[in-house]
């Protein structure tokens, strides 16, 4: 049976997390003592117990004209020994229906695996979010970046400035997943806990911010980078190098970020499926980024 779920699942649902993701039990404590709504929880249950689930959290897509409701697929899993009975597919099914009837207009999801594109694939969804990747040395990002002096280095930027700084980058990127400032602001708590570090510097009115986490083999990844001008980035990576001590810089940037521009390789990163029996696309999208996918 298909149902929303309880505050009082909430032990399950971690147990579903631990054992479906192989991590300790302060993740998922993370995420359901700080996002979890029962409204935007599906949940599978046999013999009463939660046998799988899924989290549609509320996002929004940018359509050049306005934002267009949506949500993001988040943490769907399916405990080993329930699999295989198309439970999964019933929860996407039904998010897809739960979700139009609250007004969102498409749904969102960045797979964990490239074979999961296929598995999705069968539920409606396509391939549509692009990344731009690129590795740079620590001595290219040192020739880059600008110790210059009375800049605001290494500061403490609120939400709402970080999440409009990367509203405004996105602007060429018709189509890009947005959040708002509360969930951009759990999304970078979230981070946190799993190690990631947020770097944000300011130069007069530029700002820029990098997530950043040890990728191993001496390389720091950047998961998302933004900055509003070549003059903030240069100080933004003298931040980076001097918070972190990786040999490599792996990006994942918006294919039109100025960041590095003309540099790396544009691939898949996600996919969308319209719902409301929409067709197709309200806009023309271009290059759409996802972006702090929480993945």
């Amino acid at each position: 049976m298909i149902e929303f779920a309880k505050w009082d699942m909430r032990r399950e649902l971690a147990h579903i997390w631990q054992i479906c993701f192989d991590e300790p039990k302060r993740f998922p404590n993370y995420f359901l003592n700080n996002c979890f709504r029962p409204e935007n929880c599906l949940v599978y249950t046999v013999g009463g117990h939660a046998a799988a689930c899924l989290y549609m959290l509320p996002a929004m897509l940018a359509s050049g004209g306005g934002d267009l409701q949506a949500h993001y697929i988040f943490a769907a899993g399916t405990l080993p020994e329930m699999r295989g009975r198309g439970y999964m597919s019933e929860l996407l099914a039904a998010a897809a229906s739960a979700g139009a009837e609250r007004g969102d207009m498409y749904s969102a999801v960045l797979p964990s695996q490239k074979s999961l594109y296929r598995f999705y694939e069968k539920s409606g969804y396509k391939s549509f979010f692009k990344v731009r990747t690129l590795t740079v040395r620590r001595d290219k990002m040192e020739q880059t970046a600008c110790h210059a002096q009375g800049k605001m280095f290494n500061v403490i930027c609120g939400s709402h400035s970080l999440n409009s700084l990367r509203r405004l980058c996105l602007v060429p990127n018709t189509g890009s997943l947005m959040w708002s400032d509360a969930m951009f602001s759990f999304c970078t708590g979230m981070g946190k806990i799993y190690g990631e570090k947020l770097i944000c510097v300011k130069s007069g009115d530029n700002t820029a911010y990098a997530v950043c986490s040890a990728a191993g083999g001496g390389s720091c990844l950047i998961s998302e980078a933004m900055a509003d001008s070549t003059e903030a980035a240069s100080l933004l990576w003298a931040a980076v190098l001097n918070k972190t001590n990786a040999e490599n810089y792996m990006f994942r940037l918006p294919a039109d970020s100025m960041i590095f521009p003309g540099n790396g390789e544009l691939s898949v990163f996600g996919m969308i499926k319209p719902l409301c029996g929409i067709n197709s696309f309200k806009f023309t999208p271009n290059r759409p980024y996802l972006g702090l996918g929480l993945d």
